[in-house]
């Protein structure tokens, strides 16, 4: 049997989703943009409706969703997420009841850095740079991870840098994330623009846009740089939807580890083979692997779907 699974990947300004199965890989992938500013309970009601409308594209027969923030992943809860702004969320039972349909749920970072390993027999530090910045470690080929294990992006880069949602100041995710590079460049400029506008006007020569993006990858590198020095890994990818940006990402932040990684070995830093999709991807294969072990994946377990007003999502 090759069942279809969908993996789904819920970001800080959109939701990506996917079909993945184990004979025929990716299949089907779409994107879609949720709105934080509507706040934490209509943000789950769109995620929810992007999952409906997943699944009804997709035939799949189980979901894997990657979350964000603290997750509580025996549980099946999103615990916390700062970007977001929700708490205790219960992911895994409200899209259940929602599809009908098995669901596990992890977390985002650890979940791409499970679907990047099978590319990678050694040790690997997973870094996914885009509205966060978070990190995961596979050793010895298996994820290793406890509850805040991996949250690179709020270690302090600039003592007196700009205010993190964490609370803090200077935290790399506040400097070197894609949504902070966005937002440094229009502070500068007064111009609304995304961080990938950003890399096309520091290929023009933009002086602000280069003053922006060296700062961000300085943060960045800080940050690799602890990851490295306590795991000692094999190989360093970067995902998300900054690692997008190619060599005007990878060239300056190797650059800039170079220095940092004096005595320490230099490991291999890499762009994701499966790009801003490997969340999306290690969902699903978490979907299938939860399946198997609960025997679900070969029944039929749809039930009645809920709206939003049947339950208190």
């Amino acid at each position: 049997m090759n069942p279809t699974l969908l993996g789904v990947d819920i970001g800080g300004s959109s939701v990506k989703a996917l079909t993945w199965s184990p004979a025929g890989g990716v299949g089907q992938r779409w994107r879609e943009p949720i709105s934080r500013e509507a706040g934490a309970a209509a943000v789950i009601g769109q995620i929810l409706s992007i999952v409906d409308t997943s699944v009804a594209r997709s035939g799949a027969t189980a979901i894997g969703v990657a979350v964000p923030g603290v997750v509580d992943e025996n549980a099946g809860v999103a615990v916390f997420s700062e970007n977001l702004g929700w708490r205790d969320w219960p992911v895994r039972s409200g899209i259940a009841e929602r599809t009908g349909l098995p669901t596990a749920i992890g977390h985002d970072v650890r979940l791409g850095a499970a679907a990047e390993s099978a590319r990678h027999p050694g040790d690997l530090v997973f870094v996914a740079v885009g509205t966060g910045v978070g990190a995961a470690a596979v050793l010895d080929g298996r994820v290793r991870a406890t509850r805040f294990s991996g949250e690179i992006g709020h270690l302090v880069a600039e003592r007196d840098g700009p205010p993190c949602a964490c609370g803090k100041s200077g935290c790399v995710e506040a400097i070197g994330s894609a949504a902070a590079i966005a937002g440094q460049y229009t502070k500068r400029t007064g111009e609304r623009v995304d961080a990938r506008e950003v890399a096309a006007r520091l290929e023009r020569g933009d002086p602000v846009a280069g003053e922006v993006w060296r700062r961000a990858v300085d943060a960045l590198a800080h940050a690799v740089t602890a990851a490295i020095a306590v795991l000692d890994p094999d190989v360093v990818v970067v995902g998300g939807g900054l690692a997008a940006a190619g060599h005007m990402l990878f060239d300056p932040l190797r650059a800039a580890l170079a220095p940092r990684l004096a005595g320490l070995g230099a490991p291999q830093v890499l762009p994701a083979g499966l790009g801003q999709w490997a969340n999306a991807v290690g969902a699903a294969q978490l979907a299938l692997r939860s399946s198997v072990r609960d025997g679900s994946g070969n029944r039929d377990n749809r039930r009645r779907r809920t709206s939003c007003a049947d339950k208190d999502v």
